[in-house]
Parts: C-alpha cells; structure tokens; sequence
C-alpha cells in the first residue's frame, strides 16, 4: 500500500475477489514488465491464476497455442563461436552497440532486418553513433521496406518487399485454435524490392558459389515458392490435406468452423459456436508418442529421444507444461544459481526512491492508430494522430507554472528534450508521458513532414518530377507538428532477470521552456547512457 498508494483494504478487497470469482484471468504486459526486476512482478503476477486454479480453464489464463513456422531441415549446427556477453542470464538485443563499444563484441558486417533501432531502442543516439564508427561497425546492411533512420546510416540498403508484397507462412499464438496461414501478395514488389527470402538466396550463391563453406545445403531452394513447400512438408497433419496447395487456396490451416457474423464466433454450422480445447496440460500421451519413451520412478517425468514429453501423474501419462520438468515451475533453480530470487517476489526499481519536487518517471506508450514506429509513413493514419505532446497532471502541472500547450523542458540524466504539455486529470501525479511514435527525420514525406507545402522542394527543383507528385500529400498534408521524440534521452537500463528495458524507470525534471528553448530542441550526452550500461552490468 505504501509502494503502490493503494490503499490496504482495496488491496485485500480485490485479492479476495479474484481469489473466490471463477473463472478469473489477470492481464499484464509492460506497465508490468518494462522495469528493473520486472520479471519479478511478472512473475508475481503470475501466481495469482495458478494459486486460484485458473491455468487452463474457460475465461481463465490459457496458454499459447501455435503451429509454429518450421525451419526447413538440415539446420546448420550450433557455432561454438558466437560471442553473445552474458547479461547475466541472457543479453538484450538493443545492448548491442554497447557490447561494441566496450570491446565485449567485434562486428565485421552488420545485417539489420525489419527493425529500426536508431529510432525507436532505448538510447537511440547511442545506436547511431556507433552504427556512424566504421571502426566499430565497418560494413553495415539494412533490409528495409522505408527508408528508415536506421537505413540513413546503412553502407548498403537491400529494399525489403512490404508485407502486401510477399509470400510467406504466419501463426500467431494468440488464438484459443492453433494455425498457421499463407501470406500471398495483393501486388507484385514495387520498384526495386525483393522478397527477402530471394535475397538470402542470391546471396547464399554469390558467397558460397564454389560450396566452400555448405551454405548451398541450408539454401537448396529453387525459389521462394519452393522454400515455402518445404517449410509445409515439415508441418505434420497439413501435407495430408493438401500441403501448399490447400494453403493456397484457403488461405489457413484447419478450418474449425465458419465465423458467424451475427454472433462472431466461430460455429460448427453458422448457429452452434464451437468450443475451445482446455486443459492441454491434463491431455492423454497417445500410444504412438509414448513408443520408446521412458518414466522416471522418482519424478514421473517422461522422456523420448532425450527430451521430456509429458508426465505421470497418479498412474495416468499426460502432456504437462512445457517446462523441462512438465510442471509450472514456482522455484525457478536457475534464477538461484544466477544470483536471483528464486520465488516470485517483488524488487523495487532502484531509481524511483525519494523523487523530489519537480521530479516524475517518465513513461513511454503507443499511440493507438499507430503501429509503434512504423506506420507514421502511412498518411490517413498520421492525420489521425501525427503529434506526442508531453502528458502531465493538470495540478502539477498548475505547481510547477506549466499551462496546456506551454512549452516544457523534460530532462533526464542523459540530457534534454523541448516539447508541449499536455495537462490532464488522467495521469499520476509524479508520471509524465510520451508516446515514442512521432518525431520521425526519415522514413518518408509524411512520416518526416516534408513536401512541397512544407518547404522541401520548391516548383521546377530538377529532382521533383511529375512520378514523385503525390496529390494528397501535397495538398492534404495540413499539419504542421510531427511531434518530438523521447529515445534519445532515456538510457538503457535492462532488468538483469529477464531482459526487458526500463521504459518505465527513468527519472527526469519537468519545467518550464528555458530562454532560447525551441519546440523540438533534442540535446543528449552518450557518454551518460555508456555510464547507465555500466552500472547495469552490476544489478542483481
């Protein structure tokens, strides 16, 4: 209560609740996880379905169902080689360029695929000054379907076909009924872009042409078309109902029913919705999975080919979870061995102790028209919203001298941005928020806000042709804030036990616009982001 500033008796009031509804189910995500130790709280959270019964249950906490994409066999074997840093458990991908920078890794050639981290990671100004230091990236490829801020920095950029433009399998686990579906392209590539798959090919030949290396042995594909084949081949169930051909013409795989637009759900006839599966964990092993396996007396665990499959529990074989033990897992032994509290717990963020006045955590979030970072291109969507002012309480805001749509200065360790406030009563007092989808410099016209109507390029400029013209951006495009962006200045702080970055711990100042601050003004100190890395490497 003290912590969370609810009050004690809303606390049991709500346990108490949860702990006597059935079914119940919690949902968490970043305001959660996005912290330091915040796969504790995860973790915490967690136990509340499993201690009440609600794993596996109608309207309670189900676990993923997928069919997952397979790799087409054979797989290159594990490099004894890869030097990924410890973190302590596992590093972080947007650490990469500080692992450079402090020597713990060597780049010769950088490929960057479907990702944009000079914008949108933790310490964006840092990725790109490293990514700008060819003595420690020398040579760097970005596939990509815009021309992104990260592709500005790029020796070589390979333009990606967009999702409307490409075959390929997608699943999703998000689905109570496991499938898989066929992506086909509504157009053919536009201008220069390939299909990625074309590209790895091309350049699996061209490295490997004379088979020095086996690269022809993991890229024997006659063509995209056929890559997909193969990857169907190696899905078991769909080859019998047709394979590729099936997911041509229907598009997913199983059908389970038709969705009934009147009640939309999914029926067996149009009228009678269908049920999902529960309980998977409890579900019978078939006599031909259990062929050749083994039980362990002690433990129950049942294992075929070295690998566990399920457990015995009270004489009966079923799947379990899918835990090298088929048990959820409480007491996790290798969080203990790393130095971590093995029981789900709850660790406070080190920065949030004594704010002081003046002083907020600054919270990122995603609009909710955009699709983080990469649809602000997409025009209809940026006029729905195309601006991040900053979010702060109308009443601390009111203390601190701050009206709506005064300019403010928000500064964190590493430096500072110049934006507008938005005051509201829907914010925490000590919170102030920005959303990380705006404030683009590349990307394209309306992602940047540029165009003739916003001084890009005047009439009879030799490198605006008639082809580029593009009415309704020209004449449409109306506003004129593209909005300020906040990466810059929030230092990398990773949760040492489960990866995740902090987008919730940073602490910054909030105040009044300074003499000679402009909207948009963006100032940071990398070498205060390498300091914060630092000091993570420490945490436990």
């Amino acid at each position: 209560s003290e912590k969370s500033g609810v009050p004690a008796r809303t606390i049991r009031r709500i346990a108490i609740e949860f702990a006597t509804t059935k079914p119940a189910t919690i949902f968490t995500y970043n305001g959660i996880s996005s912290h330091i130790y915040g796969a504790y709280q995860e973790r915490a959270c967690m136990l509340l379905p499993i201690i009440t019964g609600n794993v596996e249950v109608k309207g309670g906490y189900c676990l993923p169902r997928i069919i997952r994409v397979p790799d087409v066999p054979p797989s290159p074997p594990p490099r004894d080689n890869v030097s990924i840093p410890e973190f302590p458990i596992k590093s972080p991908d947007y650490l990469l360029p500080f692992w450079v920078k402090d020597g713990k890794k060597k780049v010769s050639v950088f490929f960057n695929y479907a990702s944009n981290p000079a914008y949108s990671s933790p310490a964006a100004s840092f990725w790109r000054e490293v990514l700008k230091d060819e003595g420690l990236v020398p040579f760097f490829v970005d596939f990509t379907t815009h021309m992104t801020e990260t592709a500005e920095l790029a020796d070589i950029v390979l333009p990606d076909a967009h999702y409307l433009e490409r075959d390929e399998l997608v699943s999703s686990p998000s689905s109570l009924w496991p499938w898989i579906g066929l992506r086909q392209p509504v157009v053919p590539p536009q201008g220069e872009a390939r299909d990625i798959k074309a590209i790895l090919m091309d350049l699996a030949k061209r490295i490997d042409s004379g088979g020095k290396y086996g690269l022809s042995d993991y890229f024997n594909f006659r063509t995209k078309e056929d890559w997909i084949k193969k990857q169907v081949k190696e899905i078991p169930g769909l080859a019998s109902q047709g394979g590729y051909d099936y997911l041509k013409k229907n598009g997913v795989w199983p059908k389970y029913g038709k969705l009934s637009p009147r009640l939309k759900r999914l029926t067996a006839n149009g009228e009678d919705p269908i049920e999902a599966e529960y309980g998977l964990y409890k579900k019978s092993l078939t006599e031909e999975e259990l062929k050749g396996s083994k039980v362990d007396p002690k433990t129950g665990l049942i294992t075929k080919d070295g690998r566990p499959i399920g457990i015995r529990i009270n004489g009966k074989d079923v799947r379990g979870f899918n835990t090298p033990t088929r048990k959820i897992h409480i007491y996790v032994e290798e969080f203990e061995k790393n130095g971590f509290d093995p029981l789900p717990t709850w660790k406070e963020a080190p920065l949030h102790k004594g704010l002081g006045k003046g002083e907020f955590v600054l919270t990122t979030y995603k609009l909710s028209v955009h699709t983080n970072s990469g649809t602000a291109n997409n025009k209809y969507l940026s006029e729905f919203m195309h601006s991040n002012p900053a979010l702060i309480n109308k009443e601390t805001a009111k203390e601190l001298g701050i009206n709506d749509g005064d300019l403010i200065r928000i500064t964190s360790p590493a430096g500072y941005i110049v934006t507008k406030a938005r005051t509201t009563q829907g914010i925490h007092p000590r919170v102030v928020a920005v959303s990380t989808s705006c404030g683009h410099w590349a990307g394209g016209r309306v992602a940047k806000l540029t165009g003739r109507h916003h001084g890009e390029h005047g009439e009879g400029d030799p490198i605006w042709t008639d082809k580029d013209t593009d009415a309704d951006i020209e004449h449409n495009m109306w506003w004129e804030d593209k909005g300020v962006h906040p990466n810059d200045i929030i230092p990398p702080q990773p949760d040492p036990v489960g990866g995740s970055q902090g987008w919730g711990d940073t602490v910054v100042k909030v105040t009044p616009a300074q003499p000679g601050d402009r909207y948009g003004d963006i100032k940071v100190d990398n070498s205060i982001h390498f300091a914060f890395y630092k000091e993570s490497l420490k945490r436990r």
